[in-house]
């Protein structure tokens, strides 16, 4: 990272929270995607792309749903956002922008064209609730915040670090994971987009790890610092 993050800490209990909720995250994923790997329990990647990633998206959604913008912001004493019609729309509107522009990107960078559009198109889906959609729970449509976080790595320790280094970590895994794609192996997990979904889970269950880590790292530095 090119800029410290900032030490404006939460309390302790939403470090509790986000440290354990994430971690908890990681397992769940890991157990149910990488141990039961090419035995189709319970979720499939290389034999059933397609219904794995729908089972994935709305595992990351209801994650980020329930702690993100609902728990979270109750322990760090937030004031409760209103619910606004013309927000849930710029919400949408965000999460379909994001979605097509990962599709496009995708495809610039090599992705079918027209082939395999459905398995493009639900790639770029879960890039989006790993990336776009984190950002809308945690930072809100306040651009002026993403600006800060991503463009200026400034992200607060707590929430936006763990989603930065996640986002980060999903974006890379997701590039890194096209590189055995053109090797003439002929495997069955080198079909489009298997090995960028899989690198993109990796990149950001070890995005959360590390932004997890880097929150309890800083929380008992900040608590060390205090008693001296």
């Amino acid at each position: 990272m090119s800029a410290p993050m900032n030490l404006r800490l939460p309390n302790k209990e939403t470090v509790n929270l986000l440290i354990r909720t994430h971690l908890l995250l990681c397992l769940i994923v890991t157990l149910i995607v990488y141990l039961p790997m090419n035995t189709h329990l319970p979720i499939d990647i290389v034999n059933e792309c397609l219904t794995a990633v729908k089972s994935l998206i709305v595992v990351f959604t209801l994650f980020q749903i329930v702690v993100n913008a609902i728990i979270v912001p109750k322990y760090a004493q937030n004031k409760p956002t209103t619910f606004k019609v013309r927000s849930v729309v710029k919400v949408f509107g965000v999460l379909i922008l994001g979605s097509i522009g990962y599709h496009c990107i995708a495809v610039l960078f090599g992705a079918p064209f027209i082939n395999s559009v459905a398995e493009t198109f639900h790639f770029a889906l879960l890039l989006t609730v790993t990336t776009v959609f984190p950002s809308l729970c945690v930072l809100g449509i306040n651009f002026s915040n993403w600006v800060r976080v991503y463009a200026q790595n400034s992200p607060d320790v707590g929430a936006e670090s763990i989603l930065y280094c996640a986002s980060v970590g999903s974006i890379l895994g997701a590039w890194l994971g096209a590189l055995p794609i053109p090797l003439d192996w002929d495997r069955p997990w080198q079909v489009w987009p298997v090995t960028c979904v899989l690198g993109n889970l990796a990149g950001y269950l070890l995005g959360l790890c590390a932004g997890s880590l880097h929150l309890y790292l800083h929380y008992n530095r900040s608590k060390k610092c205090k008693l001296t």
